[in-house]
């Protein structure tokens, strides 16, 4: 069993997730009170204030929030070789954080560190014409061995082959789950179930055990765009979940990308759709890169890049810069011509000294040294700006 003295309000969160009836609402109204539990605490509803009003349903419910219930949920994904990123981590995906109603916490198996590359997604249908399949598996292909990391949602058709192309390219893959991360579905997909777990990345915002059903994908849909910095439609119908994604890519300020197809398709008319709309027409990789002028990818030079250590900058400079300017993370990388994670690495760090603030719309201003901050920022409360 785990020691209680090793329990954190970060497990609190997971556990209360585990628990029927908890959703994300639910959760983020709990948020605050995680701060003051410790060890002495025995159950989650003896941090709650008595002026709280919660139903008596509710109450029952988080009653089986102990330390013992805690232990257990920890253990269970331990053993199952499921780990946890919440809103309360250092690492938690930043770009994340900026969206409307974002997951508090994210259940993965596989390669973490490949949240800190550059990412795009592509999404498309599920009954893809040749001419789709080779498009999704070629543009994945190319665009991973150029640097960027794939995200899809696993899905059989589009999402299918980009994940392969992906894999292909040997950098690995996202897959974005509408289910538990220890749930394969489609089962048709088993093999690269397997494959994404051993060279990728499974995530799931849902606790394991949970079964796809209709309701969760249009969900999991804004975290595949959230995570990434743009939005790949291969082919899609007019009414398609693939549209679902693009509405919240253009909702979340993300570029789309649209690749033409045959008018006559009916696989053709969302994408087309798209592009009438102001989405980027694309014929290559060529078309997304020059999107991106703060990413070093170049295309006969792939091995030099490195996601996370690559391009050092001085954090004095970059203060100086903050200073007079209140800066978006994309306007500071043009500006001093970084890397983006070079970059998100550096503001985190100086935010968590105190140094800097994040503002709403992921701008940043210098804290001034009569206004620094006692104890650093508060993540949480920088996500509900």
């Amino acid at each position: 069993m785990v020691k209680s003295s090793t329990i954190k309000p970060r497990d609190w969160l997971v556990a209360l997730s585990h628990l029927p009836g908890i959703g994300r609402q639910t959760l983020r109204m709990l948020l605050p009170y995680l701060s003051s539990l410790n060890s002495n605490h025995y159950s989650f509803t003896q941090c709650l204030p008595n002026q709280l009003r919660i139903t008596p349903r509710m109450k029952k419910i988080l009653n089986q929030a102990t330390i013992t219930f805690v232990q257990q949920v920890k253990l269970n994904l331990e053993n199952n070789g499921i780990t946890t990123i919440t809103c309360l981590d250092d690492h938690f995906p930043l770009l994340l954080l900026e969206i409307p109603d974002p997951p508090l916490l994210l259940f993965v198996m596989g390669n973490t560190e490949l949240l800190s590359c550059p990412l795009l997604a592509m999404v498309g249908t599920r009954i893809p014409t040749s001419y789709g399949r080779q498009s999704s598996y070629q543009l994945a292909y190319d665009l991973t061995k150029s640097g960027f990391v794939i995200v899809s949602g696993m899905a059989r058709g589009i999402d299918t082959q980009a994940h392969y192309g992906a894999l292909l390219a040997g950098r690995g893959t996202i897959a974005v789950l509408g289910s538990g991360v220890d749930i394969i579905y489609p089962n048709e997909n088993r093999s690269l179930y397997m494959k994404i777990k051993q060279e990728g990345l499974l995530l799931s915002e849902y606790p394991p055990g949970t079964e796809p059903r209709r309701g969760l994908f249009p969900e999991r849909n804004r975290i595949i765009s959230g995570l990434c910095h743009g939005v790949i439609v291969v082919e899609a119908a007019i009414r398609s979940g693939s549209n679902i994604t693009v509405d919240c890519a253009l909702d979340q300020g993300r570029e789309v990308f649209a690749v033409p197809g045959p008018i006559f398709s009916p696989q053709s008319e969302g994408p087309h759709n798209w592009i009438k709309q102001g989405a980027r027409l694309i014929t290559g990789i060529d078309d997304i890169v020059g999107e991106y002028p703060w990413s070093p990818i170049g295309h006969n030079q792939p091995e030099n890049f490195d996601c996370c250590k690559e391009n050092e900058v001085n954090l004095r400079q970059l203060l100086d810069i903050i200073e007079n300017k209140q800066l978006t993370v994309d306007e500071l990388c043009l500006e001093l011509a970084i890397p983006l994670q070079a970059m998100i690495q550096r503001l985190l760090s100086l935010e968590l000294k105190g140094e800097i603030r994040r503002l709403p719309g992921n701008r940043y201003e210098r804290v001034l040294e009569q206004k620094s901050l006692t104890n650093g920022p508060s993540i949480i409360n920088n996500r509900e700006d």
